[in-house]
């Protein structure tokens, strides 16, 4: 055995410790009308919104009050905000509440006021309804347009707000950029009226949200892996790539201030990609780099999440469910999943994945989910932009959890 079939075997071993979760077809799923995926026993998904209600579905974020939903629409440049006036678990009332602008991804409250970025020209802004017709009429820049980087194939910005910060992700605008000085594949954190610019952490790829662990400081995001892993051994892309279609991971990390987190020299957990491996100062950046806190199945693609705060799913407190997106560098399709992200009471750190919902029917996609958020009663719902739209999954009254 040559050197290099080792590495591959050992690259394998070393990053495939999660298996593709699609869920079986012949699952009996508890859905409501309309709906076509598979949900694990114990849970139910309805749709949250009336089919075809909207045209754009991307990130989501409820108001403090829980009584709106905010829908950002990148491409319209749009927030909606979506209320369910009878309670019934379904938003019927669709208002523009932002409109007009670049573009819209991350959204975050603080003190009244509704947080959202602008990546096509690296801004942040903030909007306020004060008259509750759904409609912002106060809205304001924070961060002036190209503070951030702008342009390339990843035009997205996390976005976390704190009572003395606000926290702002800038990504590789192609697959990888070997540049170690740049200003893109960086976290930024600014003072809470957006100056006083300066690194938070490096090393990320695609880290499209930003959150909290409830209870904590801790600050948790979901990286992208980087595509076509195999290239260097002699892959054929789309057609021939057992690496790739294994390697390597997306990465759930902890981002603390002054981490580097290996993009795009390391991945997972310290494995250097083929391409990086002569170089010099290859070990030395993969004693720097930050480990990610759990592993997530190649190419899934995973875009938001949401920490669950409440007791509505029995010994679910604390934990993430997360969206998968899926991506276009695997020969079998995977992801397009609600994933739930279980912790260990006792250590306050990951342990363990469940699919919750999958989107593949009979190797078709039905959906592909965005982003996820916990509604005041406890329930998640999540959005879909192949087609646009919104589920909410609750407790199933056929199985327990």
């Amino acid at each position: 055995m040559n050197t290099r079939t080792l590495a591959v075997l050992v690259l394998a071993a070393v990053f495939a410790s999660h298996s593709i979760a699609q869920l079986p077809d012949n699952l009996k799923s508890d859905l409501g009308p309309d709906v076509k995926m598979k949900v694990r026993p114990g849970y139910r998904v309805t749709r949250a919104l009336p089919n075809k209600a909207i045209n754009e579905a991307r990130f989501i974020q409820f108001s403090e009050d829980g009584k709106t939903l905010y829908v950002a629409q990148g491409r319209e440049g749009k927030i909606l905000s979506l209320r369910d006036p009878d309670e019934d678990g379904v938003f019927k009332k669709i208002t523009t509440f932002v409109n007009d602008k670049s573009s819209v991804q991350g959204m975050c409250n603080h003190d009244g006021w509704l947080y959202f970025s602008q990546a096509s020209e690296g801004s942040v802004s903030r909007a306020k309804d004060t008259t509750g017709d759904g409609v912002a009429d106060q809205v304001e820049n924070i961060i002036p347009p190209k503070t951030l980087p702008t342009g390339g194939g990843h035009p997205f910005e996390g976005l976390l707000v704190t009572d003395k910060q606000i926290y702002v992700t800038a990504s590789d605008p192609t697959n990888m950029t070997p540049e170690i000085e740049s200003p893109r594949k960086t976290i930024y954190v600014f003072d809470l009226d957006g100056k006083n610019k300066r690194v938070f952490c490096t090393g990320i790829r695609n880290t499209e949200k930003l959150r909290f662990r409830p209870g904590t400081t801790d600050i948790y995001g979901f990286d992208h892996g980087s595509d076509r892993f195999g290239n260097e051994f002699g892959e054929t892309m789309n057609t021939n790539q057992p690496i790739t279609d294994f390697n390597p991971p997306e990465e759930f990390n902890l981002y603390k201030e002054g981490a580097f987190y290996g993009h795009p020299f390391i991945s997972g957990n310290r494995v250097p990609r083929p391409e990086y491996s002569k170089r010099p100062d290859i070990v030395a950046l993969a004693a720097k780099t930050t480990v990610p806190e759990w592993l997530v199945h190649a190419h899934w693609a995973v875009l938001g999440f949401t920490f669950l705060e409440k007791d509505y799913f029995p010994d679910h407190k604390g934990e993430v469910f997360f969206c998968s997106h899926g991506s276009w560098n695997s020969t079998k399709p995977v992801g397009a999943v609600v994933e739930r992200l279980m912790f260990d009471q006792v250590t306050g750190r990951p342990c363990g994945s469940k699919t919750i919902v999958d989107c593949y029917i009979d190797g078709r996609r039905t959906a592909r989910p965005v982003d996820a958020a916990e509604a005041p009663d406890g329930s998640i719902v999540f959005s879909s932009d192949e087609p646009p739209a919104l589920y909410r999954i609750t407790k199933s009254q056929t199985s327990p959890n």
